[in-house]
């Protein structure tokens, strides 16, 4: 996965901040994020530059990433504003996703974590769909990341 270390949050950044700006001109009050994979580094790293994100979502977390750029995770979590729900698969690292896990730990109050432990890290958004029991879990994991959102997220 050497490609990790040639996306650089310095380089997304902005992008980010230009898609925010529009989703405001545009009457966006609210704002969530939802991530999978490395996408939940850029979901804590958005909620960690900007209060406009109240909520985030994030699927199979890889958020540990970070270290592929300097930083830590731990430290990074920390500076997440916004509560997140965290969905790791089996072969996430528990220690940092689990119930217990140390990153959850430190994110702000409100968050919370579901562990699919049948499923394999990718499931959501690359698991084999035609497997009644990956179907399941995706389905589950959609539902709660629906009902997680639209509790923070007031509709207008």
């Amino acid at each position: 996965m050497g490609w990790v270390k040639t996306v650089k949050w310095d380089g997304i950044d902005s992008k980010v901040n230009a898609l925010l700006a529009y989703a405001k001109a545009e009457g966006a009050t609210s704002l969530g994020v939802v991530g999978c994979c490395w996408g939940g580094w850029a979901c804590f790293e958005t909620s960690a530059m900007t209060t406009d994100v109240k909520v985030g979502v994030i699927f199979h977390p890889s958020c540990h990433i970070v270290a592929a750029h300097g930083g830590e995770v731990h430290a990074l979590a920390k500076k997440v504003q916004a509560p997140h729900y965290i969905m790791p698969a089996k072969s996430d690292d528990p220690a940092l996703y689990g119930p217990e896990g140390s990153v959850i730990k430190e994110l702000p109050a409100g968050s919370k974590q579901k562990t699919f432990p049948e499923q394999e890290h990718g499931w959501t958004s690359r698991g084999d769909a035609s497997d009644p029991a990956v179907a399941a879990a995706i389905k589950d994991a959609m539902t709660e990341a629906v009902g997680y959102l639209k509790e923070h997220l007031p509709l207008a």
